[in-house]
């Protein structure tokens, strides 16, 4: 996997291009004149306390913080597709992935996408920005430790790394998610510091639970679905303990019914809690099932003919 990284990439859009590809894509003339003319002669100037700089005008990129940039820039990069049946590009906004699927040692297919890649943002005004593009080999095969091609771009070497964080997610070498689920404790941990304090103020206990669920639970549960079901008992564990001193300190859980609430196996089901001590996800058995879709579609896509 190919984690791509663009310099500035809503900034060097050039409105001539995302014209062409909405007319291309079929809609009407005078929406792609309007594009073109939000995207063109806009003034802008910098201002820091009372003094403002003088104004001048940018006819290139596309306006940060807006509601539109973001869809322009999707329909700028729809035609960046894959060409080749073993390889796929993911992208999100920016965030782009160029994925490979690497049969008997054979690279072609996925080192050429790169390239294809790398034509594609010169053709479209696109800077890849090397020194922040990581390649990740994703091998779980016990067998011998194989030895893969070093990923070039212009002439240099893309840096390969054994784990990447990609949208929020950290995804290692061997899809194990240890080092995921330590990076949440750890940040959940940081924001219990604020609760501590919080609490040590007598706030009243409603907005501790309030705080509790915008923060620290959202951190536990953040992408759940991706990392959850393959995690091991001992991951799971840490984010208990997490969790638990997080209801601890809101008091809204006995300590002597703990070992009975906390996150146990039950009936084939993790049991996780909520701010008022009821169960807020039984999800393994539904994560299982999404799993198994995930990679009933993942064997399809590359594998057409099963």
């Amino acid at each position: 996997m190919l984690f791509v990284d663009y310099s500035s990439a809503f900034n060097t859009i050039i409105p001539a291009i995302p014209t062409t590809k909405l007319e291309d894509l079929g809609l009407h003339t005078s929406l792609c004149d309007w594009s073109s003319n939000f995207l063109t002669d806009r003034p802008q100037s910098v201002r820091v306390g009372n003094c403002t700089s003088s104004t001048f005008t940018l006819s290139t990129g596309a306006p940060q913080g807006c509601v539109l940039s973001p869809l322009l820039y999707s329909l700028y990069t729809y035609d960046c597709t894959a060409t080749s049946s073993s390889t796929i590009i993911v992208k999100f906004a920016d965030d782009t992935v160029v994925m490979g699927l690497i049969l008997d040692n054979d690279e072609r297919a996925y080192l050429e996408e790169i390239k294809h890649l790398e034509n594609w943002c010169q053709e479209n005004n696109l800077l890849l920005n090397v020194s922040r593009t990581k390649d990740l080999i994703v091998d779980c095969s016990k067998k011998q430790e194989r030895h893969y091609q070093p990923v070039r771009i212009s002439g240099t070497t893309v840096e390969r790394v054994d784990n990447f964080r990609y949208l929020g997610v950290h995804i290692s070498q061997d899809l194990s998610w240890s080092h995921n689920t330590n990076s949440l404790a750890k940040k959940a941990r940081q924001c219990l510091y604020h609760l501590r304090h919080l609490r040590d103020f007598r706030l009243p206990s409603k907005v501790l639970q309030n705080f509790y669920t915008c923060t620290i639970e959202s951190i536990l549960t953040g992408n759940i679905t991706i990392w959850f079901g393959n995690s091991t008992k001992q991951d799971r564990q840490a984010l208990q303990r997490v969790d638990w001193r997080t209801l601890w300190t809101t008091g809204t859980i006995k300590k002597q019914g703990f070992l009975v609430q906390l996150g146990m196996y039950q009936d084939s089901k993790i049991m996780w809690l909520n701010t008022a001590g009821r169960t807020l996800l039984s999800v393994l058995q539904d994560l299982i099932a999404i799993m198994s879709t995930y990679q009933i579609q993942f064997e399809k896509l590359f594998n057409p003919n099963q």
